[in-house]
């Protein structure tokens, strides 16, 4: 496999990677015990403008919207066709192996047609002093799955990634982190992480200023990948 080039796409997604999973190592805070699973749905609509919800539908799932965008770009190959909006669900308990409950969060976002649905354990990042509004920011979802040939040298490269990483301007923030468990419209990823920069100028500049971090992400994908995809967006308020 060829390493990718850094490219405009590698500052939005691919140094993202350094959070696949060093995100156990930072101090998370769990999901509410009465919504701990988190469900991330991908769409496709014919107007990208926000999903419209059936909230009776999604009470009947036992979830809760959480987080609500567009998408507007991507990198990466899992396999999927390219979705055009997202959503977060926070529900109560697993969702994709119950048929009922499946059946009301397909409801939930109908009429869109659903290119995936993932879901798992659930957390939430420390975000103490990023106080930007969250529809100025440019969000960053990252699903993947890893290819486990040498989980200590993948360790390794993630720690040492996210401690350069964590010393560079205008850098991303990891805000959400999916365990997945189950997935629909796919075989099942690791993971899905959502993060963000401050703003859409903010992942350029960093972009322009680190590419010597964004040659080590391209060696990081290589090596310890499968397969995964980035997506770019902005959560709608």
């Amino acid at each position: 496999m060829q390493k990718s080039k850094p490219n405009f796409f590698a500052a939005t997604f691919g140094v993202a990677m350094v959070f696949g999973v060093s995100c156990f190592s930072l101090p998370a805070i769990a999901a509410s015990e009465n919504h701990s699973i988190g469900v991330l749905g991908l769409y496709k609509a014919t107007e990208p403008t926000g999903l419209s919800i059936n909230n009776k539908s999604l009470e009947a799932a036992g979830c809760k919207l959480h987080q609500n965008g567009v998408i507007g770009g991507a990198q990466g190959n899992i396999g999927l066709e390219q979705p055009n909006q997202f959503a977060l669900f926070l529900c109560q308990g697993p969702v994709l192996n119950d048929p009922a409950k499946r059946g009301s969060l397909t409801k939930a976002a109908s009429p869109e047609k659903i290119i995936a649905v993932i879901e798992g354990d659930f957390m939430v990042m420390p975000n103490a002093g990023h106080s930007s509004e969250v529809s100025g920011r440019r969000y960053v979802i990252k699903i993947g799955r890893y290819n486990n040939l040498d989980i200590d040298g993948r360790d390794h490269d993630l720690a040492a990634l996210s401690a350069k990483a964590a010393q560079a301007k205008d850098t991303y923030v990891a805000e959400s982190f999916i365990g997945v468990n189950h997935a629909q419209g796919l075989p099942t990823p690791d993971e899905a992480i959502i993060m963000f920069y401050e703003t859409p100028e903010a992942a350029e500049r960093f972009y322009a200023n680190n590419e010597p971090i964004l040659e080590e992400v391209a060696g990081f994908n290589h090596d310890h990948m499968i397969d995964f995809v980035y997506y770019t967006g902005q959560v709608l308020p």
